[in-house]
């Protein structure tokens, strides 16, 4: 038996209608997740070893430390999934031609055939999510959407002056 949503808005409770929607795209966040990770335990690969096949894809020869600092991870935890992928056939390393010191990471045909499996999936995927909603509610979510992030935004751009000054 798979793990239980948590019931995110509790019953009973005086939330406001932002307190609701926050709750509300946390725990389709946390669905999405799960949903992603079902489909992918298809592909044979983990999600954060995936995250990295996926920026190989579109970012081939790519060092260890670029892949760490793009995806926002640890090079060490960079190095324990590269290491897998390289012992699966998804991916293989070679030293760098002009720096000997790095080495760089691409993907192999299995790692290719396992993005493109991915973006099927994907496709899937958002397909079912967004099924009978009408493209008018799609863009009346994505102007709310878009007005989160440029205020998410704007609260980390202020926090960065602040932190120069």
């Amino acid at each position: 038996m798979g793990k239980k949503v948590p019931r995110a808005i509790p019953r009973g409770s005086q939330l406001t209608i932002r307190d609701e929607h926050h709750i509300l795209d946390r725990e389709i966040h946390f669905l999405e997740l799960r949903v992603v990770e079902q489909a992918l335990r298809k592909t044979g690969v983990f999600r954060a070893q995936h995250h990295i096949l996926m920026y190989l894809s579109d970012h081939e020869n790519s060092s260890q430390k670029d892949i760490a600092e793009e995806l926002h991870i640890s090079p060490a935890s960079v190095a324990a999934s590269v290491k897998k992928l390289v012992q699966g056939g998804y991916i293989e390393k070679k030293i760098n031609e002009s720096d000997a010191r790095y080495y760089e990471v691409t993907l192999t045909p299995l790692g290719r055939s396992i993005v493109t499996e991915s973006y099927r999936i994907f496709g899937e995927y958002i397909e079912t999510m967004y099924a009978g909603i009408p493209d008018e509610e799609m863009q009346a979510s994505i102007q709310t959407m878009l007005k989160i992030r440029d205020n998410l935004q704007a609260v980390l751009n202020k926090g960065k002056e602040e932190e120069s000054v």
